[in-house]
């Protein structure tokens, strides 16, 4: 918090010495003082699961091999799949979030030019031209962010299932091919398993790395 304040102080600070015909736009500046401050608060939560993630993994490994037998790595292979695409999905919901970014840059700028110079636009019968160019960029930023909101919403149904698939993937292969038998401390440890590792690299790792 103290890093994010900072850094807030330091973009009024430099705000306040910025010349007149300055190229930097208002929207760029709010842009860094409501979400790019905030990676500072979001590093120090999550930083520290790029180390005990991987650890985490290979303990819950070996005690789920140790528990369900060589039918338990058969479901990490799958978990890699399906980690491999959030992450994959995460990247391109980054690249949406920058043109977003940009877009509502441009949307910022014009909103700010119009309230600016009002009575201009006013005198000049301005206001359909404006209205039409701000109804433009605003279509164009909802059009993103509605790409960028499927590309979220498709990584969080894979995240919420992801447990129970792996799961009975690994408990059918246990029963079929390797003839194991189930009881409830089985089934309940390794969905527990699971659930504990697909919540460490799944989410908390991702957000480590982002």
């Amino acid at each position: 918090m103290q890093y994010r304040v900072a850094c807030v102080s330091a973009i009024y600070a430099k705000s306040l010495r910025l010349p007149a015909n300055s190229s930097i736009s208002n929207g760029l500046v709010m842009n860094l003082a409501s979400n790019d401050v905030e990676r500072f608060i979001m590093t120090t939560l999550f930083i520290s699961h790029l180390f005990w993630g991987p650890l985490e993994s290979i303990a819950v490994l070996i005690v789920g091999v140790n528990i369900l037998g060589r039918a338990f790595a058969f479901g990490y292979l799958l978990l890699a799949i399906l980690i491999m695409t959030q992450f994959h999905l995460s990247k391109k919901y980054a690249t949406y979030r920058h043109k977003i970014a940009l877009i509502t840059d441009q949307r910022v700028n014009l909103l700010s030019q119009a309230f600016s110079g009002v009575r201009v636009m006013k005198m000049s019968a301005w206001e359909p031209s404006f209205d039409k160019r701000i109804r433009s960029v605003r279509q164009r930023e909802m059009t993103e962010l509605q790409h960028a909101h499927r590309l979220k919403a498709i990584n969080e149904g894979i995240f919420f299932c992801c447990n129970i698939v792996i799961t009975t993937f690994v408990l059918v292969i246990h029963v079929t091919q390797y003839n194991g038998e189930l009881s409830p401390g089985s089934v309940f440890s390794t969905i527990s398993l699971f659930s504990l590792v697909q919540f460490t690299m799944g989410k908390f790792f991702g957000f480590g790395v982002m």
